[in-house]
Order: C-alpha cells, then structure tokens, then sequence
C-alpha cells in the first residue's frame, strides 16, 4: 500500500493541475450526457431534431480530434490548454443561451460544433502530457487518474443536478431563478470558468527533440503504416461504436418517454451509474491479468448486450408497476460493463498494431468513435422520423455490439498466435 502512495505521491503538480482541469470539464461533458436532450425536448424539440443536434456534437469532436493526434509531435501543449480552458465554459454559455433564447437554429448548431471541438483541446491532449511528464514508475497511477475523472465528474454532475432540480428555484439576489436543465447546465458550465486560471499556472518541460509532423512528411510517411494490421485492430471498434451512438446520446429521452423520468431522477441514476464505472475502472486491471484477454473482453461485453436486450424489452411491459426499476437496473449494469472492456481493447489494439503504428491508430480510433456516433446520430434521426420505437432501435445496437464482440475475439485469437 505504501509503494502505491509513493506512486501517487510522485505525480509532478502540473500532472495534478490538469487532472483537476480534466475533473471540472468531464463534469460539463457528462452534465451534458446526462440532461441537454431533456432541456432540447423541453424546449419542444421532437426527436429528430435532437439526433440533428446530436450530430454536430460529434462532428466537432471528428473534425478536431484526427488533425490534433496528427499534429501533436513535438509541440508544446500549454498553449492548447489554455485555449481549451478559456473556449468550453465561453461556447458551451453561450450555446445555452442561444436555445433559450430561441435563436436561430444553424446558429446554436454552429455554437455546439465549436463547443464540441474545443474540449477536444483538453481532453485529447492530457493523456499525451501524463506520458511525456510523469516518472515511468507512476506512469499507470497519473492514467489511470486520467482516465477515472470521467466517472468522478459525471458524479459531480449528478449531484449537482439532482440538488438544484429538487429546488423550487433559486434566489440570486433580488433575482428568482427557476430550477430545470437550462439552469444546471449554466451552472457547471460556469464551474469551469476558472480553469484558465489553472492552467495559467502550468509549467511545461520543453517537449523532446522529436521531428514536428507536418502533413506532407505525414502523407510520406504513411507507405510506412501497416494498413492491414490497423484495420484489423480498428474494425471491431467501429462497429461497436456505430451501434453505441444509436444507444448512449439518447438512453434519457428514452426514459423520459416510456418512463416519464424526471431530470432529478435521471440524475440519480447518472450518479449510481458513474459510481459503478468509477468501482469497476479501479477492478479491471486484476481482472485483465486473471482471466486474460479472451475472456475478460469477452464476457464482459456479451454480459454488457445481455442488459442492453433487457432494458429495450422493458418496453414492450411499461405499464406493468415497477417495470421502470427493472430497466434502470438493467441500464446501470450495462454501462460499467461495457465501459470496463474499453481499456482492455485500448490495451490490446495497442499491443496488436505495434510500436511504429500506435500514435495514428491511437487518433484514428478516437476519430472513428466521433465520426460513427456522427453517422449513428443521423440514422437515430432518420429512425424516430420513421416512429421506430426505441426498443427496436436498441435491439439494432445489440446486433452491432454482437458482430463487434465476434470480431474482437478473432483479434484476440490473432494477437495470441502472434
């Protein structure tokens, strides 16, 4: 136990200032998971128009997210924390006021795209940071706290929605401001004003001696890649996340619709999901060295689409008394499980594709989660036009995570063999 805190002890301070940095935007990102769909169909949004907006959410992040994992070779980050720092509190106020005050919607659109590509600037450039920062021997500790603020932050979320939601309203000064998603969402939103000053204060070693990436030396460079290997490691992940983004970005509108779930109760439910992923993070290590690839993956993605199967059913018994608590419970299960085989298949892509092909698969997986839950939030718009009920929707994501499964097990078959 001591060896561990010696670990931690020796994380340098602007490692622990951008995770404090990483802590405050998770909390917006998640915030806006959880509750800025039931602020969208509150405003009278149906929900075809909310998966168009959902779709210039990902965009952003698609459009950012490969030229920065290109381009990042050699350069300073500070100065691409603070411009993160200072535009997604900026964008993500003034998208909310645009909605609210009915603005046109290409405009709010265009405020969301902007919103949506500058926290990329904070959150794709951290884990690059920890590496070039942090001692080898507390290299997993300052990842693994990287990575664990996601769930840490939408608990801070949850909370915090939960708590002004139970409100009748809100007394600020001789101004009475009534409780709902629009006021919770400004609220965090506000929360993160302060990072610049944070990450104002960070101090950067110069980066290494490392040759810049410029797009012509990458375009030379790019005969070099082992084609085949990477989509081999790459092609589960796209269709796992194809069918993850007719699922994640709506699951609350389908609560709210069958169930007639509450924000408020909706935050709870984020809490005790975010709680459980957050439990199930710390666990995966050991289960990885105790079962191995093949079955740790494995089972822990087929348990994960046996509750995605179940929670859809639920709908087909929604008016039988406390069928909702069944499908909550369903969803909560899922989430942690699906999420705890995420490192794990990071971890084997990594360890598939080889020294000389991790950096570009690396940007190339993160565009490929955007760009597909971009594309899965067009069908998802196309479907409820359609009056596809959301169980059957769900099912479609199920057959996806299904193909995903079977082919991550014949990438784990050839990594063994390799």
């Amino acid at each position: 136990m001591g060896k561990v805190g010696d670990r931690y002890r020796a994380i340098p301070r602007p490692i622990w200032r951008m995770i404090v940095v990483k802590f405050f935007v998770s909390m917006l990102n998640g915030a806006f998971l959880l509750i800025f769909n039931l602020f969208l169909r509150k405003l009278g949004f149906d929900d075809p128009t909310i998966g168009n907006f959902g779709s210039m959410l990902y965009l952003g992040i698609l459009v950012v997210g490969l030229p920065c994992g290109l381009f990042l070779r050699g350069r300073r980050l500070k100065p691409v924390f603070m411009a993160g720092a200072i535009l997604i509190p900026l964008f993500a106020i003034a998208m909310l006021l645009s909605l609210r005050l009915e603005a046109p919607h290409w405009f709010s659109k265009l405020l969301l795209l902007a919103w949506s590509g500058s926290f990329v600037l904070i959150d794709s450039f951290i884990l690059p940071f920890i590496v070039r920062t942090v001692p080898k021997s507390s290299e997993s500790e300052a990842i693994a706290l990287n990575f664990s603020m996601f769930p840490l932050g939408s608990i801070g979320a949850s909370l915090l929605i939960f708590l002004v939601n139970g409100q009748d309203g809100l007394l600020l000064g001789d101004l009475w401001l009534p409780t709902d998603e629009f006021l919770a969402l400004m609220i965090i939103a506000a929360l993160n004003l302060p990072l610049a000053l944070i990450v104002m204060r960070l101090k950067e070693d110069a980066p290494e001696d490392l040759e810049k990436v410029t797009l012509r030396r990458f375009v030379s460079s790019a005969q070099h890649f082992e084609w085949r290997r990477i989509w081999e490691a790459v092609f589960p992940t796209t269709i796992i996340a194809v069918g993850a983004g007719l699922t994640i970005p709506f699951i609350n509108l389908f609560f709210e619709a069958v169930f007639h779930l509450e924000t408020d109760s909706w935050g709870l439910v984020g809490l005790g999901m975010a709680v459980i992923i957050f439990i199930a993070a710390n666990l995966v290590p050991r289960i990885r060295r105790a079962f191995g690839y093949r079955i740790a993956i494995t089972l822990s993605q087929s348990l994960s689409v046996l509750m995605l199967i179940l929670m859809a059913l639920t709908q087909l018994f929604a008016d039988v008394p406390g069928m909702v608590y069944f499908a909550i419970a369903f969803f909560v299960l899922r989430t942690p499980l699906m999420n705890m085989a995420r490192p794990m298949t990071s971890e084997l892509v990594m360890n598939y594709v080889g020294p000389g092909n991790r950096d570009f698969t690396s940007a190339l997986t993160a565009s490929i989660w955007s760009g597909a839950w971009f594309l899965s939030a067009l069908i998802f718009q196309w479907m409820r036009d359609a009056q596809i009920p959301y169980y059957q929707i769900f099912l479609l994501t199920a057959l996806f995570y299904i193909f995903g499964v079977i082919k991550y097990y014949k990438l784990i078959q050839k990594f063994e063999k390799s």
